[in-house]
């Protein structure tokens, strides 16, 4: 008689870390390594179409709201945002609200991980930007390296054949 309430314990436990497993392995677990304080080097294509640096400033990512979400305020030269990252839940996508100081836009992205190592966050259909009478679409392409991380900067407006054109890159480094 023990036996089937022994198996059945058994099986509750191995639900119960499964599934504290599966939350462990999901959500803003996958981007804490993003926290912390990081050196900015922000680059540009010149008309060659060659990286060109635009400037270094220091940027602090943190944890927020009991480790729901992920904030950053980027002050770069002539682009000044706030990023906060989350997780959703109950759709399986990661979010990023970027408000953009000098615009006065408030932009949402979702987005999934491409790879264990690369997330793409597009503005798609829930926002976007007009210029000259034509949309513009942005992605970010978060992506670590060994020496921290990249955020890749897209755009592509509709009207100009709609491909995706990386404008900037920012790669973030160990403060020393």
């Amino acid at each position: 008689m023990t036996s089937p309430i022994r198996i059945s314990l058994l099986m509750l436990l191995l639900c119960l870390l499964n599934l504290k497993v599966a939350i462990a392995e999901s959500g803003l677990d996958r981007l804490s390594y993003m926290v912390g304080d990081w050196k900015a080097t922000r680059y540009f294509k010149d008309p060659r179409n060659k990286w060109v640096k635009a400037d270094e400033i220091n940027v602090t990512f943190e944890m927020s709201g009991n480790g729901k979400f992920i904030t950053a305020d980027i002050q770069q030269e002539g682009d000044q945002r706030y990023l906060i990252l989350s997780w959703d839940q109950y759709q399986k996508k990661y979010r990023a609200a970027v408000m953009d100081y000098s615009s006065g836009l408030l932009d949402v992205y979702t987005g999934i991980l491409q790879s264990s190592e690369t997330l793409m966050l597009t503005n798609g259909k829930e926002s976007y930007n007009i210029a000259d009478g034509n949309r513009i679409f942005n992605r970010y392409v978060l992506s670590q390296n060994d020496a921290g991380f990249i955020i890749e900067s897209y755009r592509s407006i509709v009207g100009e054949g709609a491909e995706w054109v990386q404008i900037s890159k920012t790669e973030f480094s160990i403060k020393q």
